[in-house]
Formats: C-alpha cells, sequence, structure tokens
C-alpha cells in the first residue's frame, strides 16, 4: 500500500467516526433536546451539525472541481501528502477543545434548523459523499491541487489539507454539540 493510499484510508476512517459519534449522540438523545440552545447566544447540537454541512457542502464542490483537473491531467501520486503550513496552522486552531472562538461568517450560520433527523441525515449523505471523493483520489496527487477555502477567497490550500480541515473541523463541531447538550444538563 502506497503513502498516499495509507493517508486517504485514514481519512475514510475518520469520516466514518465523526458519521458514527454524530449517530450516538443522536440516538441518545430525544431530538428537542439535540434542537434546543443551551444560551441565546450558543448554538444547540443540531446547529453546530448543521454548520457542519453547510461548511462541508461548499467544500464538496470546490473538492469535485480539483479531483475533476487532476484526473483530466492524469496527475497521480503515490508518495506520502503534505499539508500546507496555513493548513496545518488551521487543523491545530480547530482541533477541540476550541482553543479560539471566531464568529461564523453568516453564510456558514445555521439558520431555522426545525428537524434534528433531517441535519443527521444530511450530515451522513455529505460525509457519504465526501468518502466517495477520497475514492477517487487514490492514486491521484491531492496535495498538488489548490482550492480556495470556502471562509475566505484569500486562503488556499491543497485538497489533501481541505480533506484533513474537514476532518478537524467535524471534530470541533461534534464535540461543541456535546458541550451543547452538557450544557443543558
Amino acid at each position: 500500500m502506497s503513502d498516499s493510499q495509507s493517508q486517504i484510508d485514514a481519512l475514510r476512517r475518520e469520516l466514518q467516526e465523526t458519521s458514527r459519534q454524530a449517530s450516538e449522540l443522536w440516538d441518545k438523545q430525544p431530538p428537542e433536546n439535540l434542537l434546543r440552545r443551551p444560551s441565546e447566544r450558543k448554538w444547540s447540537p443540531a446547529e453546530c451539525v448543521e454548520h457542519l454541512n453547510i461548511t462541508n457542502k461548499a467544500y464538496v464542490f470546490r473538492i469535485d472541481e480539483a479531483l475533476h483537473e487532476l484526473e483530466t491531467k492524469k496527475v497521480s501520486g503515490s508518495a506520502r501528502m503534505m499539508m500546507n503550513f496555513n493548513a496545518q496552522l488551521l487543523k491545530w486552531w480547530l482541533e477541540p477543545p476550541s482553543r479560539l472562538k471566531l464568529p461564523t461568517a453568516p453564510a456558514f450560520e445555521p439558520l431555522a434548523v426545525t428537524s434534528a433527523e433531517q441535519v443527521l441525515s444530511a450530515f451522513h449523505e455529505l460525509n457519504a459523499r465526501m468518502d466517495g471523493q477520497l475514492k477517487r483520489g487514490y492514486g491521484l496527487a491531492l496535495d498538488t491541487a489548490m482550492i480556495t477555502s470556502p471562509f475566505s477567497e484569500a486562503v488556499k490550500y491543497n485538497v489533501y489539507s481541505a480533506f484533513v480541515l474537514i476532518a478537524a473541523h467535524n471534530r470541533r463541531h461534534l464535540w461543541q454539540a456535546t458541550q451543547a447538550l452538557k450544557a443543558r444538563a
């Protein structure tokens, strides 16, 4: 197995794990608890996951374009993939527990979340779609194709870095969802 293939396999496992964690969180709570905010200015557990849905949807489109370009140009790779430096810093910041709180851009704020089940279903669907993208990435040099961050047009990093950031972002907001439930207890 190549270095890049084992890195992709690890990312696929991380997506599967965040899907499992979200399901476990949902299974342990009645829907009304998942929709209830711990305070006026904090997101409910369902809003935390809806934020991930909004963000991951924005990544999916950018990654699809980059994968298409890699496939068209036949840019293959099997060596260990590297993260961009700015993505390494962002990953450190994203990992739970939260190190720094920054406001979310309005486009990524969860609005009018009324169904916890729909939120969870969308999360699973997006994770499955990204898993498919990772499968497409086998044999491709994911660290050579750059995408623009959905959060800032001024920030760019490679596709491999994007997947690592998605996994860290998922962990961060699932942790936040768990904290929201604990705050209500």
